[in-house]
């Protein structure tokens, strides 16, 4: 008996899992089962991601594009709209001021 996969499957090579429809499997021998975890992603690939999904709808340049992706990363990683808590949110060696000050600039020109 041959089990069908659907168009949104595919294995994973080196970690011996399943993905069927954004749910994760493991292979234990006698088949697959779903495992309660998700495929994470790092900081830098979240936004690259949402860079890449920006530029196909918004005609900025890479630099907009990349500030943006990181402010919504970080948006949805403190969970509130205070610019002085997202700024706590951005990733780098830059002082929580500088990502404040960088917030301000950008927001200052589209108010």
């Amino acid at each position: 008996m041959s089990k069908s996969f659907g168009p949104s499957t595919f294995f994973a090579s080196d970690k011996n899992v399943l993905v069927q429809d954004k749910k994760l499997q493991r292979w234990t021998g006698r088949g697959f089962i779903e495992d309660n975890y998700s495929i994470r992603k790092t900081p830098m690939e979240e936004i690259n991601l949402f860079r890449e999904k920006l530029q196909q709808h918004l005609p900025w340049n890479a630099a907009r594009l990349s500030f943006v992706s990181i402010f919504l990363t970080a948006l949805m990683r403190v969970k509130t709209v205070n610019l002085g808590e997202i700024a706590t949110g951005f990733s780098g060696k830059a002082k929580v001021e500088s990502h404040y000050k960088r917030l301000q600039r950008f927001f200052r020109d589209f108010e």
